[in-house]
């Protein structure tokens, strides 16, 4: 059974570990294969990631499916993932979790180490966020950048991708119950299985439309219906009668309300703009 103490108790622990770790790396001399990104600023980032994972944030990127995904893992394993940081600044490669051999080698690319920082993005969130997408992506991207290409394409989070990159960290048990382009599937049933992983200790990725986290456009229509962002679920979604109260999740480093500014919001508004979860669970 899952216990929240043992597991915040032991989280503890890891991370004044990972403290101590990062305290040591800033240090140390400042040659690294990601020149650009100062190693004191790229320690004190990742320092204040490990003290509140919610800090994680992908910016004007599109990299929110990863980034939901290593918010939970940061918060899970503290000392992997300022591991991976050390790695990556120091080395230039390192390793994802502790799954099969090791954890999956990310070894990011020349290109992406030269790249200069998407708008507002911190240096370690996009030394880890972007090297993790080019580790981890389905469609092949190599030479990932801030330039995203058209439409964002070289940064589009599929179900697939996310699914990969919460068992690559060492999740044993990840489902996918999305589908990026049909809302009409889901129902309140669907949500409450949600609540249930979520209760049991899992991890859940919500994939949405961003339409979502605007109060003035919930309940409108979209020009296009089909998703387009993950957020990470922090509390349960409580539904009484028409309504769903609101409830905490994490998009664009902080925890957010849904609805932002209102108490609740109708369930059909928000069913109209929901497209499925992913749920994985650490221990």
């Amino acid at each position: 059974m899952w216990d929240r103490g043992r597991v915040g108790a032991a989280r503890n622990a890891n991370a004044a570990w990972a403290l101590k770790l990062l305290d040591d790396f800033s240090a140390r001399p400042s040659s690294s294969p990601f020149w650009l990104y100062p190693r004191r600023d790229v320690a004190a980032q990742l320092k204040e990631r490990v003290n509140d994972p919610t800090k994680i944030n992908q910016a004007h990127t599109w990299l929110c499916g990863i980034t939901s995904v290593v918010r939970a893992w940061a918060q899970d394993t503290p000392v992997d993932y300022a591991w991976l940081g050390i790695q990556l600044y120091d080395l230039g490669r390192g390793r994802l979790g502790r799954g099969e051999l090791l954890g999956k080698v990310v070894s990011p690319s020349a290109d992406l180490r030269r790249s200069g920082l998407p708008d507002r993005m911190k240096p370690a969130d996009w030394m880890i966020l972007a090297s993790v997408h080019e580790a981890c992506n389905i469609a092949g991207v190599q030479n990932y950048t801030k330039d995203e290409g058209p439409l964002h394409c070289k940064a589009w989070q599929y179900a697939r991708e996310v699914v990969a990159a919460y068992k690559a960290a060492g999740y044993k048990n990840v489902i996918d119950h999305t589908d990026s382009l049909h809302a009409s599937n889901f129902n309140v049933a669907d949500l409450e299985q949600a609540n249930t992983y979520l209760r049991q200790g899992y991890r859940v990725s919500l994939l949405i439309n961003d339409r979502l986290l605007r109060d003035n456009q919930i309940g409108t229509q979209a020009l296009v219906a089909t998703s387009d962002h993950w957020i990470g679920m922090l509390e349960t979604i409580n539904v009484t009668g028409d309504y769903i109260q609101a409830f905490k999740v994490f998009s664009w480093g902080e925890p957010r309300r849904v609805p932002q500014f209102k108490d609740r919001m109708m369930v059909q508004d928000f069913l109209r703009e929901f497209y499925g979860f992913v749920a994985a669970r650490m221990y």
